[in-house]
């Protein structure tokens, strides 16, 4: 899905390996060439920065008007979307079987092994937690990078894990169930089978009574 800057530009990769920004009518506003495909949305800092990553194995931070900030180097390609935290601080993954943290300037914060690869873009809380989908599970970060909590559903996970106020997480996984656990303990809360789909996109509404989701059935 393409990223909405603040005055309504979107903003999209593609595959031939370009990253595109267009002005709320269609017409390009710029672009950035890459040296791999683009696969994965972007995310937008609070101050306009624009962060994605690409199969070139680098995350990428542009500037609103389309210009390098910094790229930096990872060990392998990037094929979920990036998340950002108040600070500035971007976390993604890498198909190598790792999870990224970047600090705002672009240099490395940390970076700890989490076991396969993954397309599920990771989400976080407002402790700075960190969630991300693992090949068929669910793992739990500590902001320092320290793993808390890790709990296997019975199929690949490829959606990003949803959060709800009242501190769950939820997570859909192609053997058609939704888990939700408690985000603190790591403890099951609530497990939902045989739903006929599988789920690939789950979200709240800002409330958290309603929630969307989407698969390929």
């Amino acid at each position: 899905a393409p990223a909405l800057m603040a005055d309504g530009t979107l903003c999209f990769g593609s595959w031939d390996k370009t990253f595109y920004a267009l002005h709320p009518t269609g017409e390009k506003r710029w672009e950035f060439k890459t040296r791999g495909e683009i696969t994965a949305p972007a995310a937008i800092a609070l101050d306009g920065t624009i962060c994605f990553g690409s199969h070139d194995q680098r995350l990428y931070a542009l500037n609103p008007d389309g210009s390098k900030k910094w790229e930096f180097v990872t060990t392998g390609q990037i094929i979920s979307a990036p998340a950002l935290d108040g600070e500035g601080t971007v976390y993604l993954t890498s198909v190598d079987g790792k999870l990224w943290a970047v600090n705002a300037d672009g240099t490395r914060k940390w970076d700890v092994r989490t076991g396969g690869i993954t397309a599920s873009s990771p989400v976080l809380d407002a402790e700075g937690n960190v969630y991300v989908g693992v090949n068929r599970t669910l793992v739990a970060f500590a902001p320092d990078g320290q793993k808390k909590w890790e709990h296997a559903t019975g199929d690949l996970i490829e959606s990003s894990p949803a959060l709800c106020a009242d501190g769950t997480v939820l997570v859909g996984s192609r053997d058609g169930s939704l888990r939700l656990w408690d985000a603190a303990s790591g403890e099951l809360v609530k497990l939902a089978e045989g739903l006929g789909w599988q789920a690939l996109a789950i979200a709240f509404s800002p409330t958290g009574a309603l929630l969307a989701s989407g698969g390929d059935d």
